[in-house]
């Protein structure tokens, strides 16, 4: 005959943590895949998301501004706010901006 485990009799486990606050979050690439998913988490989330991407062509930029336009419909139907720069990352110039 086998013989069955001992049923689990510890404490119960812990409350769920409480729910984050919002959060402002820079998500650089924000319109690419992993970005655009990133992105769309976030806001869901209810964080404020900035988006910094250049649309290089290293996949067809046109697939790039439609998911920006994903994300754009995706603000509007969560609480979280999406700003899109469109900036090259390594210009420090432009990329400042962003944070004013």
């Amino acid at each position: 005959s086998r013989s069955q485990s001992p049923q689990y009799r510890g404490p119960p486990p812990p409350h769920p943590p409480p729910p984050l606050p919002a959060m402002r979050v820079i998500v650089t690439g924000g319109a690419g895949f992993i970005g655009g998913h990133t992105t769309e988490f976030l806001l869901r989330r209810g964080d404020d998301v900035a988006i910094v991407d250049n649309l290089n062509s290293y996949y067809d930029p046109e697939i790039k501004k439609n998911c920006i336009e994903i994300l754009k419909k995706t603000a509007s139907e969560c609480k979280g706010k999406l700003s899109i720069h469109i900036v090259d990352f390594r210009d420090k110039k432009e990329l400042e901006k962003v944070f004013l």
